[in-house]
């Protein structure tokens, strides 16, 4: 039987789906945004992002999941000053909200996703980020 050769995946690959994603959330909208042209845009294919991502609403909760937890760091620390900064830092953040008006990426069942929704509202509570 013929053995097939070893894939070495380059080191940071979900990192860089991540920082590609956020930046065409940002540019293009959520809903606009597909995983075939996320993964080829970074030199792969759909199925690869996959394995790093069980979906596309998992895809962007981790895309803006920084930017929330930025934004709630800010927010509990009470300065105007703070949370001004993370606005001008996280410019991308700021619009992918503004484009959904907070409703985007909503699975029902990710308690993730429902923690970050209940932090991003006033008053919310901010947890820690989740370990990847």
């Amino acid at each position: 039987m013929e053995r097939r050769p070893v894939v070495r995946r380059s080191p940071g690959r979900r990192a860089r789906f991540l920082a590609v994603a956020a930046a065409r959330f940002h540019r293009d909208g959520h809903h606009r945004v597909s995983t075939a042209e996320t993964a080829a845009e970074v030199g792969t294919t759909a199925p690869a992002l996959y394995r790093h991502f069980r979906n596309e609403p998992e895809l962007l909760l981790r895309a803006v999941e920084p930017g929330l937890h930025a934004v709630c760091a800010a927010t509990a620390s009470g300065g105007a000053a703070e949370l001004a900064e993370v606005a001008l830092e996280r410019r991308e953040f700021g619009t992918f909200w503004r484009r959904c008006d907070g409703s985007c990426g909503r699975p029902s069942g990710n308690p993730r996703a429902r923690r970050a929704r209940r932090a991003s509202r006033p008053g919310g509570r901010c947890s820690p980020p989740a370990a990847a």
